[in-house]
């Protein structure tokens, strides 16, 4: 079930904002392994990899008791990921590369979280980003958290 929704729009720098554990948070920046082209994923968050860079992106942060449908994953997906988190503050925030927070969300207990990361629009971001800066939307981000083990 669905126990809470948020929307923001991080801004994107250098292709990447950054999604984690409020007091931990800039520690996926710093041991990221670079291998996969959607998302870097670190023990205390995650840095989506945009399409783009220099605008802002559509993020919306939905909190689950279990594991979402996939269906629910809403037609065509540029990509899906899925991942975990450890959460020891029992919030997750979205900053930017800066460190300026744009969200944060208080989970229902602290401990192992499972991620799924959808994206959309990744192609229509690129190619705005050809001739705007500081554009918002066109990419849309949806990160599903559940419990984890």
């Amino acid at each position: 079930m669905l126990l809470d929704t948020s929307h923001t729009q991080p801004r994107v720098d250098e292709h990447m904002f950054v999604i984690g554990d409020r007091d931990r948070w800039s520690e996926p920046l710093s041991t990221l392994a670079f291998e996969d082209p959607i998302c870097y994923s670190h023990e205390a968050g995650l840095v989506p990899y945009s399409s783009a860079t220099n605008f802002y992106a559509n993020l919306t942060l939905e909190i689950h008791d279990s594991a979402p449908d996939p269906a629910s994953d809403r037609g065509q997906a540029d990509a899906i990921r899925e991942t975990s988190i450890q959460v020891d503050s029992g919030e997750i925030t979205v900053r930017d590369l800066n460190g300026l927070e744009y969200d944060a969300v208080t989970l229902p207990a602290e401990g192992r979280w499972n991620i799924r990361l959808i994206v959309h629009g990744r192609e229509k971001a690129k190619e705005k980003s050809r001739t705007e800066y500081f554009f918002h939307g066109e990419e849309d981000w949806t990160i599903q958290l559940w419990p984890g083990e």
